[in-house]
């Protein structure tokens, strides 16, 4: 009756392939965990916790499943959803993983299931942001020439949204800089890459950058209409937590 009760919990890497291997390691010793997660936890009482490590070959043949019964959607469903800050994702992603699996099919509409339906919340919630920094996010020109962002999203998103730059700025070299995980994507004008530091960028503008920069302010102020202003609205359409990296707020929180 104790094990009936007891709280299975699986400890995996913050990646695809630490998300994974853990899937395969349920299928593997047919256990359905009660909770997956990705960072240090207290053992609680009458909880057990198992450290899944992480095996490429294994990830592999469950991304593999997941493309055979979910189709490409599951796939890249399932990457927005690793990539999203939320507390829950690895158990959502889980639920939805091993539904789709059993299955044989994109579950993706059954929206009255809660497992389905959280899943794709979370989705929607990564989509969104990505969307969001499609416009929001402000490129300051160097004195090199390379054009250099940096912001701080809420989700781990600088992959899905450098493609964008990419086609956008067509053969212009540029790098994004998400300072809160200090992340990295660069483009040499033709190619993506991604990379990790720790280290602060030294970022020496172009002299026509800072008068572009007081332009762009005094265009900003000018066009406000102080007697229509919607705090409110502005703030749901442009959360206050995004504006310190932007060049017609400044830097502020």
């Amino acid at each position: 009756e104790r094990a009936d009760r007891r709280t299975m919990i699986y400890q995996c890497e913050d990646s695809e392939t630490g998300f994974l291997s853990a899937v395969f390691a349920a299928y593997e010793t047919k256990e359905t965990p009660n909770q997956l997660v990705f960072t240090d936890v207290q053992t609680a009482m009458l909880s057990e916790i198992r450290r899944i490590p992480p095996d490429y070959e294994k990830a592999t043949r469950v991304r593999a499943a997941l493309l055979r019964r979910g189709g490409r959607r599951a796939a890249d469903d399932l990457d927005k959803v690793l990539r999203s800050a939320e507390e829950d994702k690895m158990t959502a992603a889980f639920r939805y993983v091993r539904l789709t699996i059993n299955e044989r099919a994109d579950v993706s509409g059954r929206l009255a299931d809660p497992d389905v339906f959280r899943f794709q919340d979370i989705v929607r919630r990564v989509q969104a942001e990505r969307h969001r920094f499609t416009g929001f996010l402000r490129f300051l020109e160097t004195k090199s020439g390379v054009y250099y962002a940096h912001y701080a999203p809420d989700n781990d998103i600088t992959a899905l949204i450098a493609p964008h730059f990419r086609a956008r700025l067509s053969a212009q070299k540029f790098v994004i800089h998400d300072v809160k995980r200090n992340k990295l994507a660069l483009c040499d004008g033709k190619q993506l890459r991604y990379a990790e530091t720790d280290a602060l960028p030294t970022i020496v503008l172009s002299e026509d950058e800072a008068a572009l920069q007081t332009l762009w302010r005094t265009y900003f102020h000018t066009v406000a209409i102080e007697e229509r202003t919607n705090r409110r609205l502005q703030d749901n359409c442009l959360p206050r937590r995004y504006r310190r990296h932007m060049t017609e707020f400044g830097r502020q929180d």
